[in-house]
């Protein structure tokens, strides 16, 4: 079972972070959640609401922890939301800058 770090642009929101301090980032919550981060995506289908990098890797890998840097990564619009629930149902989230997960 995996443990994936995500990665997206270098705008999230309103904050301006580049890939390498968020993977950084990532590495850092991880260690301090006794977790290793099996590799890395770069989602940037996140804000089109599609996750279609996210669930073809879901689907192809076994990936039991999603990492993200924040999460303002996460849609905003209701339909969406619905769609990342029934998608990543079963996988443990966490979000590192928020120091959550659920």
């Amino acid at each position: 079972m995996d443990t994936v770090g995500i990665l997206t642009n270098i705008r999230i929101k309103h904050l301006i972070i580049p890939q390498r301090i968020q993977a950084l980032a990532i590495n850092s919550y991880a260690l301090q959640k006794k977790l290793k981060v099996n590799y890395f995506l770069n989602d940037v289908s996140l804000f089109s609401d599609t996750f279609s990098t996210l669930i073809t890797a879901s689907k192809n890998r076994k990936i039991k922890t999603m990492i993200f840097t924040s999460i303002l990564q996460l849609p905003y619009k209701a339909k969406s939301i619905k769609k990342f629930k029934k998608n990543f149902s079963k996988i443990n989230i966490h979000f590192c800058l928020e120091s959550h997960s659920g």
